[in-house]
């Protein structure tokens, strides 16, 4: 039952704690028990004992001990050397298995792969894109990313999907994949657009990499033209937007 341990009422338990604090439950405020202190246990927190478990276990009491990855046996002791032996690759996360579901002839861990690969140790890399972006040429790293992927395609309407990452706050650089297939891809930062990549041909599996830096910011029509310009009718614009790349 969950408790609040700021709420201590001292010489009120029955039996008092010896070794310990007087709390009470949130849910019941009428019943107490004792919170031991490190090294003592029991109603009363009178039965003193100590942790002979392994380095870097959680002690729970004198008869249980919480191990951590790669460790097992009464004491935690003991090291699990599948993880070791047959490691995963590309970044892949090793997990054990409970020993005593597991069949004879089943592998004693599984992999846990990262996106992007597969395979029972990770070793297959999917048919994927991969975009690395590099912030370190901005001034604020932002706190997501906005990807734009545009397929071009004839008679027919341009077709755009947008994924979003999110970046931490300590990360000067980040990547996606995605099994989209696109002609031009572009990176958005709140109101400013940067051109990643442009191909003829559509880019099916690829790994670009990317630095979102001025000189590939995609600059606005407001920079580009006057105020009368832009306030135009599009079609009107559209024979005008030749002149900047002069």
């Amino acid at each position: 039952m969950p408790v609040s341990i700021m709420q201590s009422i001292g010489k009120h338990c029955w039996p008092s704690c010896i070794h310990g604090q007087c709390l009470s439950y949130i849910n019941n405020q009428n019943l107490t028990y004792c919170h031991c202190e490190s090294g003592w246990s029991g109603v009363q927190c009178h039965i003193k004992h100590t942790c002979d478990c392994a380095l870097g276990s959680l002690c729970i009491s004198n008869s249980i001990c919480l191990c951590p990855t790669g460790r097992f046996g009464h004491r935690c002791h003991l090291t699990q050397l599948s993880c070791q032996s047959q490691p995963c690759l590309n970044d892949g996360q090793c997990i054990l298995e409970d020993i005593r579901y597991r069949h004879p002839n089943h592998n004693r861990s599984m992999c846990i792969c990262r996106q992007g690969y597969a395979g029972n140790r990770c070793e297959y890399r999917q048919n994927q894109t991969e975009i690395d972006f590099s912030f370190d040429d901005l001034e604020t790293i932002p706190s997501f990313l906005l990807i734009h992927l545009i397929l071009v395609e004839e008679n027919a309407q341009p077709k755009r999907t947008s994924l979003m990452k999110k970046i931490q706050f300590d990360e000067s650089s980040t990547k996606i994949l995605t099994s989209v297939i696109f002609h031009m891809a572009f990176a958005q930062i709140l109101n400013n657009y940067y051109l990643i990549i442009v191909r003829e041909n559509a880019i099916i599996f690829e790994q670009i990499s990317a630095k979102l830096i001025p000189p590939y910011r995609c600059q606005s029509i407001l920079e580009l033209f006057d105020e009368i310009f832009s306030n135009q009718h599009l079609l009107k614009r559209i024979k005008y937007y030749h002149i900047p790349c002069q």
